[in-house]
């Protein structure tokens, strides 16, 4: 499952495509970071099908859509060329 990608990045920075809750595509550029001096939300994101993750380009967090996630790509550094990265996408999309 491409959320468990995100999960196991331990800070490292990301790019993935996920579908909203909408219907429209979206690319984040973000990484997992926990919030600070937060008093917490109210409920657990894991349990409505999202990941909260700190987008990079908006700087705030945003929430993913598990079920929409159609790929993710995991960077060693931030925008650079990457000679062995690998994206991993979700069959079903790939198969359209």
């Amino acid at each position: 499952m491409l959320a468990t990608v995100i999960y196991n990045t331990n800070g490292q920075h990301f790019r993935c495509e996920f579908e909203k809750k909408d219907g429209t595509l979206r690319t984040l550029y973000g990484c997992i970071k926990p919030k600070e001096n937060s008093q917490g939300l109210k409920y657990c994101p894991k349990d409505k099908g999202l990941i909260c993750v700190y987008d990079l380009d908006a700087a705030g967090y945003r929430m993913i859509n598990i079920e929409g996630l159609k790929w993710v790509e995991v960077l060693d550094e931030p925008y650079d060329a990457i000679e062995d990265r690998v994206v991993i996408e979700d069959e079903d999309y790939a198969d359209r």
